[in-house]
């Protein structure tokens, strides 16, 4: 990195009984949160992290419900925590990206954790994601650390999209640990501030829908290093969409991010749904033996993805985790939520040229 490379050991202060802890700004886009926004408020309360050392931005983006009411309210008692409220400023920038970028205007601090505003955060979060980018257990410095986040609901249909994205941020996090770039989570992520205004920050950036992976890859192309940690100590709940239709949307948003992944990644993901047409030309090829082989290579997947389930779920129970008991039965049914889920919400994504998020529609690129 050279001279670019920040100093992660500046603006550091010491606290009797603790390590040095250095300031930090946590930056929330919100718009129309009212119903989910004291779940989250009530977990930065919650934080075993110095308060004198936090700064909270709520940047309001022109809600229409009581978001902006509960954020003043809270700040009368803790003025750690302030509304920003975005205006209509000029931007080439897109829905959160434009907000986080407004808010990166008003940081002082040289880290930065950022989570969602429908987000509950564990007691450790902050102090978890800190550890990670000054002292993490590998040794190697880095700039930008990614967390592990899951959903949570009453239907079972909720649930195991959490599930699924517990096996898909723990394969993100091995494909890390051989240098492949995927993405970083946007509710739930930390990064050098100084890092950050080195590569220009959102600002620098295309407009886009997805600014999780967006900032994740210009930190890689800056040379800066990225890690995406699989651990229970970074885990973070949301909600799930509790209807098709909600989760469809909220799936096209992210494909459209997904296929702007390396070309190795975008293969093995549309790879998989190749998988079932080729094992039925297997076994119409011909009787018995080829009929048993597509047969036993069905059988061999669905152990395969089962198990990485059970894995997935094994690593994110440390420490131990009630919410992970919700979980132990969903991955035998996890293979056919996966194929219908994913092939409809491709075939939505190609169907239709706009996303819609937040009561806003988008070009999908």
């Amino acid at each position: 990195m050279g001279n670019n490379q920040p100093n992660n050991t500046d603006n550091l202060i010491s606290q009797p009984g603790h390590i040095d802890w250095p300031a930090v700004t946590i930056w929330v886009a919100a718009r129309d949160e009212a119903e989910r926004l004291p779940l989250l408020l009530a977990s930065l309360l919650a934080q075993d992290y110095p308060t004198e050392r936090l700064q909270v931005l709520i940047g309001n983006d022109q809600s229409m419900d009581q978001t902006a009411e509960i954020v003043t309210e809270i700040s009368k008692s803790f003025p750690y925590i302030q509304l920003v409220d975005i205006p209509n400023y000029n931007t080439h920038l897109r829905s959160k990206s434009r907000v986080l970028n407004y808010l990166a205007d008003l940081t002082k601090t040289d880290y930065v954790l950022i989570t969602d505003a429908d987000i509950v955060l564990p007691p450790t979060w902050v102090h978890a994601m800190i550890t990670e980018l000054l002292d993490p257990a590998d040794g190697q410095p880095v700039h930008l650390v990614s967390g592990i986040t899951t959903m949570l609901g009453a239907s079972v249909f909720s649930r195991i999209q959490g599930l699924d994205w517990l096996t898909a941020l723990f394969t993100v996090s091995l494909l890390d640990k051989a240098n492949v770039g995927v993405t970083a989570l946007g509710n739930n992520m930390a990064f050098d501030f100084r890092a950050y205004q080195t590569i220009g920050g959102y600002a620098a950036l295309p407009a886009s829908i997805v600014e999780d992976f967006q900032l994740y890859m210009a930190f890689r192309d800056g040379g800066f290093q990225t890690a995406n940690r699989y651990s229970g100590h970074l885990l973070a709940t949301t909600f799930a969409p509790e209807t098709w239709s909600a989760y469809i949307k909220q799936r096209v948003r992210w494909l459209s991010g997904g296929l702007q992944t390396d070309a190795v990644v975008r293969g093995i993901f549309f790879a998989q749904f190749g998988w079932y047409p080729v094992l039925g030309i297997i076994a119409l090829s011909g009787l018995g033996t080829w009929s048993t082989i597509a047969a036993l290579l069905v059988m061999v997947r669905y152990l395969s993805i089962t198990t990485l389930c059970y894995v997935a779920i094994l690593k994110a129970d440390n420490p131990r985790n009630k919410l992970m008991s919700q979980f132990w039965a969903l991955p035998w049914l996890f293979e056919l939520y996966f194929v219908v889920g994913y092939v409809s919400t491709i075939y939505a994504y190609y169907a239709n040229p706009v996303v819609e998020w937040k009561g806003r529609t988008y070009p999908q690129k």
